[in-house]
C-alpha cells in the first residue's frame, strides 16, 4: 500500500502548530472584517480567539487548550446562521468574504478539537 494518507484524526505536532497558525491568521482576518464593518461585537470574538491561537503557539498547548480554543466558535454575524430569516437574502462581497472565512476557520475549529493521536512513523 505504500504512501497511504494518514486518517484526518491522526495529527502530528508539526499538524497541530500550523492548524494554531491557520486558526490565527482566519480569525484575525474575520475579526478585521467584522471591525471594518462595524460589528466591533463579533470583531472582538474573533480577536479574542486569533490571541489565545498566537499565545498556544508561543507557551505550548495540551488538548484541552485545544479543545477550549475550538470548542463553541462564534457564530459572528447574524446573518451567517442558517437560521436565520434574511439568511438566503442578497449579501454584499465582504459578507460572502467573511461567511468563506468563517466556513475554513470553523472547519478548523472542529480539527483542533479532534482528539490528538501522536503519529510516529
Amino acid at each position: 500500500m505504500g504512501d497511504a494518507q494518514l486518517p484526518r484524526s491522526v495529527f502530528t505536532a508539526e499538524d497541530r502548530e500550523a492548524q494554531l497558525v491557520d486558526f490565527e491568521l482566519l480569525c484575525g482576518r474575520l475579526a478585521d472584517a467584522f471591525a471594518a464593518h462595524a460589528d466591533l461585537r463579533a470583531a472582538e470574538l474573533f480577536r479574542a480567539r486569533a490571541a489565545r491561537a498566537r499565545r498556544l503557539q508561543v507557551e505550548g498547548f495540551s488538548q484541552a487548550d485545544l479543545n477550549e480554543l475550538g470548542g463553541q466558535f462564534p457564530a459572528g454575524a447574524w446573518w451567517l446562521n442558517p437560521k436565520a430569516a434574511d439568511y438566503d437574502a442578497p449579501r454584499e462581497p465582504w459578507q460572502d468574504d467573511v461567511a468563506s472565512l468563517h466556513r475554513l476557520a470553523s472547519a478548523t475549529a472542529s480539527d483542533l478539537r479532534a482528539i490528538a493521536i501522536l503519529y510516529r512513523p
